[in-house]
């Protein structure tokens, strides 16, 4: 009996380890779990933020639970009461990896697309946009938020975007080939306009410049910077074509 508990008290504090290393170890590697709810199991961008910090809290729980039993030797002790204590500690520890207020809600303008046949005749291949929404981004090979972006995108296609992508480099054709293998581009078709005047012109002169454009080709949306945000890619997302 005596090595029954002993055994039960082995594996409580085994169980305390594993929840609290877990718990800790999920935020340090949230936005690699993100995308990969997102782009491998198809997983909305705002459920998956949601689903990550549960399973921190929950996990905070479990620990904080056999944590609570070892500790009063209360072998009946509910996880509802450990649970409700942990909500508060388990959120501010999945806040490793912090939310910025612009990472939700449609922000973005509606600046219109200029000149749509000029851009079109710089791809490398015509853009698949007849009867569809289409997404025109002007990136540059050496800004942030460009590769932040190309990643987001290509994660979306993979998870399931319908809405085709059209990217344009002011670059050469060597580092626009690099760039898009390096941000998982590889389902992007691409294009390169040699002309900065008009590349800074049609784009807006801010970058990443991301256009979605309607099935008659009006600008629906454009997105600047960081914009291009969780509710954007979940509304790509539900874009029927």
């Amino acid at each position: 009996m005596k090595t029954f508990f002993v055994s039960m008290k082995s594996l409580s504090l085994l169980l305390l380890i594993l929840a609290l290393g877990l718990a800790v170890i999920i935020p340090f590697f949230f936005r690699d779990s993100l995308f990969f709810l997102v782009g491998s199991l198809k997983l909305g961008w705002l459920f998956s933020n949601i689903v990550l910090r549960l399973l921190v809290i929950v996990l905070f729980a479990v620990f904080l639970h056999h944590l609570l039993k070892l500790s009063l030797k209360q072998r009946k002790l509910k996880f509802i009461y450990s649970f409700l204590i942990a909500i508060l500690p388990g959120f501010g520890l999945s806040f490793i990896y912090p939310i910025y207020n612009i990472d939700f809600g449609m922000l973005g303008d509606t600046f219109a697309m200029q000149n749509k046949p000029f851009v079109d005749e710089h791809l490398t291949s015509l853009p698949d946009s007849e009867g569809k929404y289409t997404i025109y981004g002007f990136f540059t090979t050496t800004c942030p938020h460009c590769m932040e972006a190309s990643e987001r995108l290509g994660t979306n296609i993979k998870g399931g975007q319908k809405v085709p992508v059209n990217i344009l480099f002011p670059s050469t054709e060597e580092d626009a080939k690099k760039f898009l293998d390096n941000y998982q581009g590889e389902n992007f078709n691409y294009g390169l306009i040699d002309n900065d005047s008009a590349f800074i012109t049609i784009s807006g002169g801010a970058f990443p410049s991301i256009f979605l454009l309607d099935p008659k080709g009006t600008t629906v949306n454009h997105w600047t910077g960081d914009e291009l945000n969780y509710t954007a890619l979940d509304y790509l997302k539900s874009l029927d074509q």
